[in-house]
C-alpha cells in the first residue's frame, strides 16, 4: 500500500469513527504512522482528501465481486451490492453531508454529481445485460426507476435505521423494471445526443484507456464521428471490440450514448 493510499485508509477509518471535522491532519497522520508534514506532499488540504476518499468509495463500489453470467442475476448483484457498501459506509456518508451540504462553496457537490453519473451507466450496462436490446428506447426511464427507488430505500435505511433487506430490497427493483420493461410504450426521454456529445465521450474514454489497442479502436471511432456521417455497422463492430479489451465507466457511457444518438437519427 502507497503512503497516500495509507492516508487515504486512514482518513477514512477515522471519518468512520470520529466524523469528518474531529479527524484533524494531525490525527489522520498518526493513524496511518506517518509525519504530518509528510501529508502536504500528497494533498494540499484537508478537502482534497476527502475528494480523494469519495473517489475511493466509488472505485471500490465499482470493483465490486458480483460479475455474473445471467443479466437479471448480474442487475440484482449489483443494486444488493450498492446498497450493502452503502451501510457498510454508513457514517461516512451521513458525515459527508452534514459537513458538506449539497450545493455549498466546495468541490464536494460536483464530485458526487460526477460520480452519480458514473453509477448510472454502471446501472444501465446491467439493465442492458438483465432485458436485452430491446429495451434501449426507455434506458432512461429505467434507469430513473431504479435509482429513485434504490435512493429511497437506502434514505430510510441510513438516516431511519429501518431494517430492510438489501437482497429483498435489490430483488424488488429488479422485478418492477421488469415489469416496465414489458410494457409497450414509448419512452418519456426527450433529450438527444448529438455528434459534439459523442465526441466528447469518445474523448473521456480514450483518457481511460490503459490498453493501446483500445486507445486505436477509440480513435478510429473518433475517426467515424469527425467525418460527420458515422457509418454505424464499423462503429458498432469497434465498439465492441473496445468494450471486450477493457471495461470501465467511459466506454459504457460511449456505448449508451451511441445506442441513443443512433436511435435519434432512425426515428428522423
Amino acid at each position: 500500500m502507497s503512503r497516500k493510499q495509507r492516508l487515504m485508509k486512514a482518513a477514512l477509518d477515522l471519518f468512520q469513527s470520529s466524523g469528518i471535522r474531529n479527524a484533524s491532519i494531525a490525527k489522520i497522520t498518526e493513524a496511518a504512522g506517518m509525519s504530518k508534514g509528510s501529508f502536504y506532499q500528497h494533498f494540499d488540504s484537508k478537502e482534497a482528501l476527502v475528494l480523494a476518499v469519495l473517489d475511493l468509495y466509488y472505485e471500490t463500489l465499482f470493483a465490486s465481486p458480483e460479475e455474473k453470467e445471467n443479466g437479471r442475476a448480474l442487475l440484482q448483484a449489483r443494486l444488493k451490492w450498492e446498497i450493502d457498501h452503502a451501510l457498510a459506509h454508513r457514517t461516512f456518508i451521513f458525515e459527508l453531508m452534514s459537513t458538506y451540504p449539497p450545493g455549498g462553496d466546495h468541490g464536494i457537490t460536483e464530485a458526487f454529481q460526477a460520480h452519480h453519473a458514473q453509477v448510472l451507466t454502471w446501472r444501465q450496462s446491467a439493465l442492458l445485460a438483465a432485458f436485452g436490446s430491446s429495451i434501449e428506447s426507455q434506458l432512461e426511464d429505467l434507469s430513473m426507476l431504479t435509482d429513485g427507488i434504490l435512493h429511497s430505500y437506502l434514505q430510510q435505511m441510513l438516516w431511519h435505521n429501518r431494517a430492510y433487506s438489501p437482497h429483498d430490497i435489490s430483488e424488488f427493483i429488479v422485478s418492477a423494471a421488469e415489469a416496465l420493461a414489458g410494457l409497450d410504450r414509448p419512452s418519456l426521454s426527450t433529450e438527444k445526443v448529438t455528434m459534439e456529445e459523442l465526441h466528447e465521450s469518445c474523448g473521456r474514454a480514450l483518457t481511460l484507456c490503459r490498453e493501446k489497442r483500445t486507445r486505436e479502436l477509440l480513435n478510429e471511432i473518433l475517426g467515424q464521428f469527425q467525418d460527420g456521417d458515422p457509418v454505424w455497422i464499423v462503429v458498432d463492430t469497434l465498439l465492441e471490440k473496445a468494450a471486450s479489451l477493457e471495461k470501465h465507466s467511459g466506454i459504457r457511457e460511449l456505448e449508451l450514448q451511441w445506442v441513443r444518438w443512433k436511435g435519434v437519427q432512425a426515428d428522423d
